[in-house]
């Protein structure tokens, strides 16, 4: 892939890291996206059903230090989970994790609409994003997020989606 300038990445729960024999330089050929929706064990282990926090932590902790340079804790942000950025930010910074991805959530069912959130919640989500970087320098916060508008839109059908592309 490095000789072909293709960008190599992968997402996992981290759960079976310590299963499979990472090779100490593949942190220079891939970027491995963690999905970690929150920053306490509770809400992290309420939103993901079978998640186990301790494992999962000593999974990153057991990453050579290059590879977790290459690590990604993807939060996607939701109602339940929005106001625990700095508390990711700050495992991060102490499991040496250089990057928070922020995804917003996109319902795709009426009664997931709720989860969404509103423009005060997104407001905070920006605010605390902004003290995370002066708290946590070493952490880049990204944000795929956006303002939400007035009436949380619902996420396109997979037919519609399908026709889109065919």
């Amino acid at each position: 892939a490095r000789e072909a300038g293709v960008a190599v990445s992968m997402t996992t729960n981290a759960s079976l890291l310590n299963r499979v024999d990472i090779p100490e330089g593949i942190g220079d050929e891939i970027v491995m996206g963690v999905s970690f929706d929150g920053g306490t064990r509770e809400t992290v282990e309420t939103i993901r059903r079978g998640f186990d926090w301790d494992r999962v932590i000593e999974n990153l902790r057991s990453l050579p230090e290059a590879n977790r340079q290459r690590v990604v804790l993807a939060m996607t942000v939701v109602r339940q989970n929005h106001h625990e950025l700095l508390e990711l930010a700050a495992l991060a910074d102490e499991l040496g994790i250089r990057f928070v991805n922020l995804q917003q959530f996109s319902p795709n069912e009426p009664q997931h609409i709720e989860m969404s959130l509103s423009r005060s919640e997104w407001e905070r989500l920006q605010a605390d994003k902004a003290l995370a970087a002066s708290s946590y320098p070493h952490v880049t916060v990204r944000d795929f997020t956006h303002a939400p508008s007035q009436e949380p839109k619902r996420a396109m059908s997979d037919e519609r989606a399908l026709a889109m592309i065919s």
